[in-house]
């Protein structure tokens, strides 16, 4: 996800999950494209979708209606398809 969202215009260092609320549309577009291919699962982009990784980018207070969207966007490419989705989920960050 974040390599597909890096080549659709992701600035390095910006999460994608930070695109859920910026540019859904673009985040959308790659879970197209792994549907589209055949993938399945397809998974949310939440994998930083954590208070501590985004705090980093000001959206610490923010976590739940990040993951929301995340699920929202990808169940909306995946509506009517026969595909599983699984929610993504990464390490903390932190030591």
């Amino acid at each position: 996800m974040g390599t597909m969202l890096l080549a659709a215009g992701l600035p390095a260092g910006r999460p994608g999950e930070a695109w859920l609320l910026e540019r859904p549309q673009a985040v959308a577009a790659v879970h197209r494209a792994y549907v589209d291919a055949g993938a399945e699962p397809i998974l949310t982009c939440t994998f930083g979708g954590n208070r501590a990784r985004l705090r980093r980018v000001g959206l610490a207070d923010r976590v739940a209606e990040v993951n929301r969207r995340a699920v929202e966007v990808v169940r909306a490419v995946t509506q009517g398809r026969d595909v599983w989705v699984a929610g993504d989920m990464g390490p903390l960050g932190e030591w």
